[in-house]
């Protein structure tokens, strides 16, 4: 075995001579002859079956010279690492936002019992064939990997219910598999799962009890779309969606894409984790979807030159139509000289036709360029309501 007197000394940042270093070898019963070069020949003797490499001859001599005297120094490291990949600084922008709107972040299995994917599928529809099954489930509760990360967090909420703990914002980035027909493999794909439970707002002196609603999980939905460049999203009602109320659910759409599912866990769902009293409210987007999109960066835009003008509409659709259309419209109208439509009030009932609702919209008319007159406001203002008319059926509100 050949030890070099050069490399021992860059290793233990000595300057050990040849011969010290051949009385340190053979003090320890060791053959050593001179090779020439700075390089030693070392017979290690035929019990020390640890010694096999150069480096345990290096070891030796640090041990026979003391590792007290041996200078401390850190390793040469290369700064290899390259920029963050995209999905990577998605999921560290999502996280960092959803911790700043109060939510904690959870990890949980991705392997599952067939059960909780029962539950969430319900009566009348199968989810084992997209389900994948293992071959060697450690326990019959994981014995399929997860299609939702909605199970996960369903036990996360049950296990902190139960103890007590029934205010709960919790989230999980996490992967989803499913079995496909194009190979053996699933398919893998990358998830945020956001769950909210309990109250959303405490009772105190300026302020009453206001347990979350719909329209709380919405708003999380919306800034978490936002805060990640997604353009305008669209929430429109789901059908049918594995696990949560028909009724009170939509789907997240951006231009033709499907990118998740929101809305209200379906009462079925709770009531099978024992918590039928509580109401509890999730969407789940799909993150391989989000990265098919142009996701927007951050723009700065100046503070306006010129003054706004307000005008509000105030418009009665049938039942059917969403508001979301009505402001869409809005939006196509006024083009550039709209700069933001705000929903304001949503009424049906009495005083009100079956089957009809009134809409409240405030619509901010801006130029950048020039002072918007009353004349040049009031015609865009006409052009949009008849618009709105045109293409809803819609009528303006009177009184």
């Amino acid at each position: 075995m050949v030890l070099r007197v050069e490399r021992a000394n860059q290793l233990l940042g000595t300057e050990l001579g040849e011969e010290k270093i051949r009385k340190y070898l053979e003090a320890l019963e060791m053959d050593v002859e001179s090779g020439g070069r700075g390089q030693l020949q070392v017979r290690p003797p035929a019990f020390r079956v640890d010694i096999t490499r150069e480096v345990d001859l290096v070891e030796e001599v640090a041990r026979m010279e003391g590792y007290q005297k041996i200078p401390v120094t850190f390793p040469r490291l290369r700064g290899g690492a390259g920029p963050l990949s995209r999905d990577l600084v998605l999921r560290d922008r999502v996280r960092a936002a959803m911790v700043g709107f109060g939510f904690s972040e959870i990890i949980t299995y991705s392997f599952v019992s067939p059960e909780a994917l029962d539950i969430l599928h319900g009566p009348g529809q199968d989810p084992s064939t997209e389900a994948v099954k293992l071959l060697n489930p450690l326990s019959s509760e994981q014995s399929v990997m997860r299609t939702s990360l909605l199970p996960g967090l369903l036990a996360a909420m049950k296990n902190n219910a139960l103890r007590g703990e029934k205010e709960i914002k919790i989230f999980e980035w996490g992967k989803v598999f499913r079995v496909t027909a194009e190979g053996p493999l699933p398919e893998e794909r990358p998830f945020l799962g956001v769950l909210m439970m309990g109250v959303f707002q405490r009772k105190a002196w300026y302020n009453t009890l206001r347990a979350v609603d719909f329209y709380d999980m919405k708003g999380v939905a919306e800034a978490i779309l936002q805060e990640i460049g997604v353009g305008e999203a669209v929430f429109r009602k789901a059908q049918d969606p594995p696990g949560y109320r028909p009724e009170v659910s939509a789907e997240i759409v951006v231009g033709e894409s499907q990118i998740g599912l929101l809305g209200q866990v379906a009462p079925r769902v709770m009531e099978a984790y024992e918590l039928e009293k509580e109401s509890a409210f999730a969407f789940e987007l799909d993150v391989e979807a989000l990265l098919g999109l142009d996701l927007a960066g951050k723009v700065y835009r100046p503070v306006a030159k010129y003054p706004a003008v307000y005008r509000d509409i105030s418009i009665v659709v049938a039942d059917s139509v969403e508001s979301a259309a009505v402001w869409r419209v809005i939006r196509e109208a006024g083009g550039d000289l709209v700069e933001s439509v705000e929903l304001f009030d949503s009424f049906s009932g009495r005083g009100m036709e079956p089957g009809q609702k009134a809409l409240g919209f405030r619509v901010c008319y801006r130029s950048q360029s020039h002072t918007l007159d009353g004349v040049e406001v009031n015609r865009l203002h006409e052009h949009v309501i008849d618009r709105i008319r045109e293409q809803t059926g819609g009528r303006l509100r009177e009184g």
